[in-house]
């Protein structure tokens, strides 16, 4: 399982954060519950995001969870990484993200966004 972590970015920013915790909760396609495959479908259609986008590339994906404190602020985000290399950034609440410019991301909820490392 690691080592199909080591090279993702979202992965490694974890392992450099002294204050982070990265969790995964689930590995393969048969993993992935109908329900929360279900949940995930609406939240694209929510975004105006065609929901059948992503048939037949969940196969081998990572469900992942980062959660990052700064001082009293408190992030979580909640990640799908695709074996294709697609990194789907399904959750974010808090004002950052990681590394990124604090204004790069006004959406908060279930925002269903491809962020390119």
């Amino acid at each position: 399982m690691i080592s199909l972590l080591k090279e993702n970015p979202v992965y490694k920013y974890t392992l450099n954060c002294k204050d982070c915790l990265g969790e995964i909760h689930w590995v393969k396609s048969k993993s992935f519950s109908q329900e929360a495959k279900k949940n995930f479908k609406e939240y694209l259609e929510e975004q105006d995001i065609d929901r059948n986008k992503y048939n037949g590339r969940y196969k081998d994906a990572i469900f992942y969870e980062l959660t990052e404190n700064r001082g009293s602020e408190r992030s979580f985000s909640r990640w799908i990484f695709l074996k294709d290399g697609t990194f789907i950034l399904w959750e974010l609440k808090g004002s950052f993200l990681m590394d990124f410019p604090k204004d790069s991301f006004k959406e908060r909820g279930y925002i269903c966004k491809e962020i390119k490392f």
